[in-house]
């Protein structure tokens, strides 16, 4: 990837594990939310200081994909390894109202009320520490420095 950050505005938005690590390679899931965004752009992957309970999370993915989250990362419901780190960086290009065949690219069972957030060019990086808040942030021109792909 080769993009001259100073010149882009880029955004952070938080994450809850396990779905913070799911959106990295080799995953690459398919962010879903209950509201559609017209942002598009770069966008860092914060991940939240505390994870999601094993309960909530059978709540947000269903019984089948919650067993796919744990064949995939070995989930338990433990910390996660990465809270309060930005870990990941990604090209937001679409949002569109979840389908019944993107589930397994989301990771949860499908849900009309959902959209479906695409990113492309997901990258892992070297995770840097970032207080978090909902909703959309611009990082600072210091924070954009931090930014080192692994």
């Amino acid at each position: 990837m080769n993009i001259d950050l100073t010149k882009e505005v880029v955004r952070v938005l938080t994450w809850k594990p396990p779905y913070s690590t799911l959106m990295l390679p080799p995953h690459k899931k398919k962010e879903t939310r209950r509201y559609a965004t017209n942002v598009r752009g770069w966008v860092v992957i914060h991940e939240a200081q505390s994870s999601y309970t094993n309960t909530e999370l059978m709540g947000i993915a269903g019984q089948e994909q919650f067993k796919r989250i744990e064949d995939a990362l070995g989930w338990c419901g433990d910390k996660a390894e990465n809270n309060g780190m930005c870990i990941g960086f990604g090209n937001l290009f679409d949002c569109r109202p979840m389908k019944p065949e993107d589930q397994n690219d989301c990771f949860v069972n499908y849900d009309p009320a959902l959209f479906v957030w695409e990113f492309d060019d997901v990258r892992a990086i070297k995770p840097f520490p970032r207080k978090g808040a909902q909703g959309w942030r611009v990082l600072t021109e210091d924070e954009k420095q931090l930014i080192q792909f692994i």
